[in-house]
């Protein structure tokens, strides 16, 4: 057996002795902003503080230690550093892969709760076990698109575009045939147009071609004034959900949302793709 076969059985043991299946692609989402976020190394309080996690700090542990096995995370007094992102996500992925394929210890559900809370809420035990972050699940959806990531919402901020910046960059630096495309009430609002600024400034005239933005062809058109949030990922995945595209929403203040099941995030998809075609939603010229 090579030595990625036995990296991906770690793993996968490892995931099935704890029963964190279903974690295994949120962490992969979680480091992949690492690598961006944290390049001299992270530590388990800034895991801890970035995902709310509810897994035990030990299986954390343990999860980071199998990585460092392999390489691809190295370890220097319980500072971990990401050094090679692409390779230790293709690992992720080949386990999360065979996890799927144990239907009867991991069956992925059609629908999850996702929510984002403010820290210190006082909510019992066995109810936060019941959610996912908001905030981790836009960002594991987000890092599995290969052909199109299509984010929609009327209001975005430069903290938000702040918070997503690194697993935007990795993915348009790692996968140039994806598109990224967003969806705004009206572009030339002042928060939106300082969010879509520093997005134009951070992706760099490199990456520009990979991104549109479109509103709808008039902004005062009541028939297509809108107030919804989703993400989908490839017409397979996404989010559904209160949050705007907003620091404030995605980490501090109380919102819900819901994934997508694969038909719900490719009817998404088809219908903003309609609204595009009949001319209800045009580009914005500025790009």
């Amino acid at each position: 057996m090579d030595k990625q076969a036995v990296n991906v059985v770690r793993i996968v043991q490892l995931a099935q002795k704890y029963r964190v299946e279903s974690h295994i692609m949120r962490w992969a989402g979680i480091l992949r902003f690492f690598a961006y976020a944290f390049p001299d190394g992270f530590t388990i309080n800034d895991w801890n503080n970035f995902g709310m996690e509810t897994v035990d700090k030990d299986i954390i542990h343990g999860f980071l230690h199998v990585l460092v096995d392999t390489d691809f995370i190295t370890e220097l007094q319980l500072v971990y550093k990401v050094v090679h992102d692409n390779e230790l996500q293709r690992l992720l992925e080949l386990a999360d892969v065979v996890l799927r394929t144990q239907k009867t210890l991991y069956k992925v559900p059609e629908s999850r709760m996702l929510w984002s809370i403010p820290i210190g809420t006082d909510v019992p035990t066995n109810i936060v076990s019941s959610f996912h972050y908001i905030n981790s699940w836009i960002i594991e959806t987000a890092q599995r698109a290969t052909r199109r990531l299509l984010i929609v919402s009327p209001y975005y901020t430069e903290s938000g575009m702040k918070v997503l910046e690194p697993t935007m960059l990795a993915l348009l630096r790692n996968r140039p045939n994806v598109s990224m495309e967003f969806v705004v009430s009206d572009v030339a609002q002042e928060a939106n147009a300082k969010a879509f600024r520093y997005l134009l400034d951070f992706v760099g005239h490199l990456h520009q071609k990979q991104i549109r933005v479109y509103q709808p062809s008039s902004v005062t058109n009541e028939s297509l004034w809108f107030h919804a949030k989703f993400l989908v990922a490839d017409g397979e995945s996404g989010y559904l959900g209160s949050a705007n595209f907003s620091k404030r929403a995605l980490d501090d203040q109380f919102e819900l949302g819901v994934s997508l099941s694969r038909s719900q995030a490719e009817t998404l998809e088809r219908l903003v793709d309609y609204w595009i075609q009949c001319g209800s939603l045009v580009q914005c010229g500025f790009l």
